[in-house]
């Protein structure tokens, strides 16, 4: 019976290993994060023959309401002077059922709603919203799963947020 259990044991370990190698070379690469960023001027530091940030369309739910948007040297800028949702929007390509990470930098002086924020179409769920950034850079991160068939989605740079308008301003970078 001593005998059988060091083959037991090395038959064991020898499964395991099988078994993680086979989970590693079966594994999708699509489970896997995306390195790289998708968004095109992802930093805001180029601007169109308009003055606007490139690569970057504007979008209100207010969209005759008293809102500004510009390229400044310091990020893309929106100014609600009354309450809106209004944003910086972008479509990008992506991979079905795979995990991203949206993160930039907002200053803000809003109040009101959901503040300035990042945020993807259609999903709920934001980051930490900044209202009052004092003058100062904050970062904000969200990660999220593309669907099992999903093959694009349009991130936002936002002054405020469904069902939370804001008023105020904001900048974005980064």
């Amino acid at each position: 019976m001593t005998k059988i259990k060091p083959r037991l044991i090395a038959l064991l370990i020898a499964a395991v290993i099988l078994l993680t190698g086979v989970y590693f070379l079966t594994r999708s690469k699509e489970q896997t994060p995306s390195s790289g960023n998708l968004l095109q001027n992802a930093s805001f530091a180029e601007k169109d023959a308009e003055g606007m940030p490139e690569n970057w369309y504007t979008d209100a739910y207010f969209p005759h309401a008293d809102t500004r948007y510009e390229w400044t040297q310091d990020g893309a800028h929106i100014v609600n002077n009354q309450l809106n949702d209004a944003r910086f929007a972008q479509q990008v390509s992506v991979s079905p059922n795979t995990l991203y990470c949206l993160e930039g930098k907002i200053k803000a002086s809003a109040e009101g709603g959901w503040g300035a924020n990042l945020s993807i179409e259609g999903v709920y769920i934001y980051p930490e919203s900044v209202f009052e950034s004092s003058g100062e850079w904050q970062e904000v991160r969200l990660y999220g799963r593309t669907g099992e068939h999903q093959q694009s989605l349009t991130v936002y740079a936002r002054l405020g947020g469904y069902s939370g308008e804001s008023i105020g301003e904001a900048w974005f970078k980064d």
